[in-house]
């Protein structure tokens, strides 16, 4: 799903816990893409600063929006806020790749 090898121009997201890092990538399915799963809200920061630069989109539990804000708008990546957790409104919605692309594009930098 993150392959440090890879260049970084392509798209970067960011969510908390790896099964639904594994259910967005699956879900998002699109070449050059990365997805990564932290593990805990205590290590999104560190993640989501380390994102500066790149085309991120950060996809937060809903408990932990209003933490990960200002970390966020320091990393200048766009967020994508949603009333339940990512993989949980991907099943639920049962949701397609390109309902994903398109759902996912508004997010906005904050």
């Amino acid at each position: 799903m993150c392959d440090v090898d890879n260049d970084k121009k392509g798209d970067l997201i960011i969510v908390e816990g790896e099964i639904k890092a594994i259910v967005t990538y699956l879900t998002y399915d699109k070449p050059g893409t990365q997805v990564v799963g932290v593990p805990s809200k205590s290590m999104m920061r560190d993640i989501v600063q380390k994102a500066k630069g790149r085309n991120a989109v950060i996809i937060p539990d809903p408990d932990g929006i209003s933490e990960i804000v200002p970390v966020v708008r320091q990393a200048g990546a766009r967020l994508w806020m949603l009333p339940e957790k990512v993989d949980d409104f991907i099943i639920q919605e049962s949701l397609d790749t390109s309902w994903l692309r398109y759902a996912i594009k508004p997010a906005r930098i904050v």
